[in-house]
């Protein structure tokens, strides 16, 4: 004992019990999966067993399949994690039974002012929501938004026009976003930001920002959720605040120029005319939406849909490139679908 510290016997009791809570806290989860009868990986005390074959996560996600079946266990840090791939069982989940057992979505809980928003509201809350929020995307909606959407497509096609004359190499992710952005504050709002004719918009800025989550924070609150609690009360969040202050100003002044008389059709005007008293002393609403959750609704159709439409844009424009003879099969569907809508002039572009 000469070469240890000279600690006294109570700081080694304390510092062994310590290190036993802390192996044991870290692993304490870990057994959900495996007395349940899972198949899954084995998890790692702290890390659990996410990205445990392959840092891509969906290639993981293809390896874990291979491996155990379409549905296995999995651990997300502490936290244990279903993961489906059986059709029928999604079905189920995310359409049969979605109103009885599955109302509820992850939540983070540091989610700063977005805390009402469709996502991640829970129960009735989120039910009251979403019976307000889906009317918007029937397909009767989505037809009078396609005419928004070829404005801005015509926009884009302008704008990529003199890049494909000349030749250009171009990131096409600073076309997508721009576009996509527009379209959503045009469906969205009835406002014509014209980003894609202005790379510099706040707008954009502020959308690639948002969600450049703190990888500590997100370790620290996976680890020890029950710091949790005293995260929210000192105003941390996982998401930029900055960022998510920038968009509720620009809903909020859009919205202070709408009343339930607006002759606007596009989803905020839908949801203000749902707008019911918001008063957090009477018992819950139980119709409307109140004007935090407007804001809030409106504000992640913007933040998110930045990102998703252009990654999902750059994903097709790829695969069309990489496989000419699907991208012409495409181009005799649309025709076919809509005949005299859309010419042959997009063929070249991606040829090019």
């Amino acid at each position: 004992m000469a070469s240890l510290p000279l600690f006294s016997l109570e700081t080694w009791i304390l510092l062994i019990t310590f290190i036993c809570l802390f192996v044991a806290y870290g692993s304490w989860t870990h057994g959900v999966h495996e007395k349940m009868g899972i198949p899954g990986p084995k998890p790692r005390m702290y890390l659990g067993s996410i990205n445990r074959f392959n840092k891509v996560y969906y290639i993981d996600d293809k390896e874990c399949a291979q491996m155990y079946g379409r549905v296995w266990g999995t651990y997300e840090l502490r936290r244990p994690m279903l993961a489906v791939m059986e059709p029928d069982m999604l079905r189920s989940i995310l359409v049969k039974e979605c109103f009885n057992y599955f109302t509820n979505r992850r939540d983070l809980r540091l989610n700063g002012d977005l805390y009402d928003i469709v996502s991640i509201a829970e129960d009735d809350q989120w039910r009251r929501i979403r019976n307000i929020f889906t009317p918007n995307f029937t397909s009767g909606r989505i037809k009078e938004m396609f005419g928004i959407m070829k404005h801005h497509s015509r926009k884009l096609i302008d704008k990529l026009r003199p890049k494909v004359d000349n030749n250009e190499v171009v990131e096409v992710k600073s076309f997508f976003g721009p576009y996509g952005m527009d379209v959503m504050a045009s469906c969205s709002m009835g406002v014509d930001m014209d980003s894609i004719n202005n790379p510099s918009h706040p707008l954009l800025a502020h959308a690639s920002n948002l969600f450049n989550i703190s990888i500590p924070l997100f370790l620290l609150q996976g680890c020890f959720p029950f710091i949790i609690p005293l995260l929210k009360l000192l105003g941390v969040s996982l998401i930029q605040k900055s960022s998510s202050a920038f968009f509720r100003t620009v809903v909020e002044k859009v919205r202070a120029e709408r009343n339930e008389s607006s002759p606007q059709r596009d989803i905020l005007q839908h949801l203000v005319n749902s707008k019911t008293v918001d008063d957090s002393r009477e018992e819950k609403q139980k119709e409307g939406l109140n004007e935090h959750e407007i804001i809030s609704q409106i504000s992640i159709l913007l933040m998110a849909g930045y990102e998703t439409t252009a990654s999902a844009l750059m994903f097709l424009a790829y695969n069309m490139a990489r496989n000419p003879e699907i991208m012409k099969r495409l181009q005799k569907e649309i025709d076919s679908t809509f005949p005299n809508k859309v010419g042959d002039k997009f063929l070249p572009h991606f040829n090019d």
